[in-house]
């Protein structure tokens, strides 16, 4: 099946989200982390959700882990009443079994080039890895 899949968070993925916000920068919760098992998405054609000038310049940012690793880049974004919802593409090199992933910035949050993620790239890659397992057990 094609096209982007929204995943609920599991318990780990909870875990990790009850301790810092996702992103750094960000001082306001975040939606979760939802995994992108294509990476091909329709951000900004949902309902509440908009292409802006705001959104847009996220586009082509680098998305760098807690540890300063760059994991991937910004593919698509839009602007919802949550924030910026942004889907991040991974670099397939790195090993993660999930193509890519969303996440919502805090509405105040603006492009200043890049995205630094308050997690780790082993941290994220668990989460990830776990929503898709979750997805495929209950497929079979």
């Amino acid at each position: 099946m094609t096209g982007f899949h929204k995943i609920m968070a599991g318990a780990a993925l909870s875990a990790l989200m009850a301790g810092a916000a996702i992103a750094q920068t960000t001082p306001a919760p975040q939606a979760a982390v939802k995994v992108a098992m294509d990476g091909t998405s329709n951000i900004g054609t949902g309902a509440g959700e908009t292409v802006t000038a705001t959104s847009e310049a996220f586009v082509g940012n680098p998305v760098l882990s807690s540890e300063g690793d760059v994991i991937g880049s910004v593919a698509q974004a839009a602007t919802t009443d949550l924030g910026t919802l942004i889907l991040v593409d991974l670099d397939p090199a790195l090993g993660f079994k999930a193509d890519g992933f969303t996440v919502t910035l805090a509405a105040s949050e603006v492009s200043d080039g890049q995205i630094e993620l308050g997690y780790s790239k082993g941290e994220l890659m668990a989460a990830l890895n776990t929503q898709l397992e979750t997805s495929n057990s209950g497929n079979g």
